[in-house]
């Protein structure tokens, strides 16, 4: 009888301590991992990745701290807070054996800054409480000032016009040029590069030619701000004779060469760059500039921060024209841009500020419809948001108004 107790006994202790490791690692499974850290210089754009792994996730918060003399906060999905030093995200999963976050910053001042990952909670897929086995993670950030590594070099390192020719021969020193050209020649585009490949070219003036008199601007911004302009003064000969005199009198008239269409393909659908650009459908807060699409200069519009690009394209079935997203970087168009929660906001909150007159609200307007258009969802489902609220607003206003007999 003693013996048969104690084998009960040990059974039953055997059972205990297998299901106290079972629980033990069950519990000890979840590791976190914090990277992103390293030398950067000001302006640059750090980017801090959180991971959890080892387990079957369920839902889990995280603070992060950093100091804001170093570090700006620009995005991250699922936070709140962010512009103290101290960003909350909340994260969720459906089981899967990794949850985690990407965090981006703007590196703003020099210094060192640790980045910590605080875990307030962690739960897993059964909604087991994980956030004891987890420790703090940090990563380290330093940034340096890049003033004296940046370049100024603002000037190009070739200039052509695509009728008549520059007077004097291009040099990088020189910055003012002349060129004449044929009263037959109705547009003359410009073609510039520059030296340093950090910096950036932008042109003014159009390329549609009048007679007598035209102006152009190539602008250089070099990598450190500072600017180079040269000048193109395009003389366009009047009436019918022009430099471009023909070698036969007794040939019947030419017509003027009509410029190639540009042509762009989207989804599988062509669509042709719609040069006709009118001041009375530019949005307030947008103005018609240009943008090199390769070796061809475009018109284009770009808002006051310089933020968005957007050219209009005519579609080659339809012919109707809409607004395209315009990557000047890579020459690239699209429907949609992504952008960052920050940035919907502050637009939502533009949107619903514009009705302080006390006018009826209009709907959604030019502006509204570029964006509509252009930057997706995100944007439109705030700007409907806004315009529903305008929209209650006027009607508490008007059942607020006392009548007058």
């Amino acid at each position: 009888m003693m013996i048969k107790k104690r084998y009960i006994t040990f059974i039953a202790a055997f059972i205990l301590m297998v299901a106290a490791l079972f629980s033990e690692s069950a519990f000890a499974a979840a590791t976190a991992s914090i990277s992103g850290g390293g030398n950067y210089k000001v302006g640059q754009t750090v980017t801090i990745k959180f991971t959890y792994s080892g387990a079957s996730y369920g839902v889990a918060k995280v603070i992060f701290r950093y100091d804001t003399s170093v570090l700006q906060f620009k995005n991250c999905s699922g936070t709140s807070g962010g512009t103290s030093g101290v960003t909350k995200v909340s994260l969720s999963s459906g089981g899967s054996n990794t949850l985690g976050c990407t965090l981006t910053f703007k590196a703003v001042g020099t210094g060192n800054t640790t980045v910590k990952a605080e875990t307030e909670e962690l739960y897993d897929i059964d909604e087991n409480d994980l956030s004891s086995s987890v420790s703090t993670k940090s990563t380290t950030v330093s940034v340096t000032n890049p003033s004296t590594q940046v370049s100024s070099n603002a000037n190009l390192s070739s200039m052509s016009v695509s009728a008549g020719s520059l007077s004097p021969s291009f040099s990088p020193s020189v910055t003012s040029y002349t060129v004449n050209v044929g009263s037959d020649v109705s547009v003359c585009t410009i073609s510039a590069k520059a030296q340093d490949s950090k910096a950036t070219i932008s042109v003014s003036g159009s390329k549609n030619l009048k007679a007598g008199k035209n102006v152009r601007s190539v602008t250089v911004t070099a990598e450190n701000g500072s600017t180079k302009t040269y000048t193109i003064t395009i003389y366009k000969a009047e009436g019918t004779t022009g430099g471009n005199d023909k070698e036969d009198p007794d040939l019947p008239d030419e017509q003027p060469e009509t410029p190639e269409e540009i042509k762009i393909t989207l989804g599988g659908k062509e669509y042709v760059l719609d040069e006709n650009i009118s001041e009375n459908n530019i949005p307030e807060g947008f103005t018609i500039t240009s943008a090199m699409y390769g070796q061809q200069e475009i018109p284009v519009i770009k808002d006051s921060q310089l933020k968005y690009t957007f050219a209009l394209l005519k579609d080659g079935e339809t012919g109707d024209s809409r607004w395209f997203f315009f990557n000047e970087e890579n020459d690239t168009f699209s429907s949609s841009v992504e952008i960052s929660s920050e940035d919907a906001m502050k637009y939502a909150q533009l949107v619903a500020a514009e009705d302080t007159n006390g006018s009826e609200p209009s709907g959604i307007g030019m502006t509204e419809k570029i964006l509509y258009i252009a930057l997706g969802i995100t944007v439109a489902a705030l700007i409907l948001t806004v315009a529903v609220m305008k929209i209650k607003r006027k009607k508490r206003e008007k059942r607020e108004t006392p009548s007058i007999d």
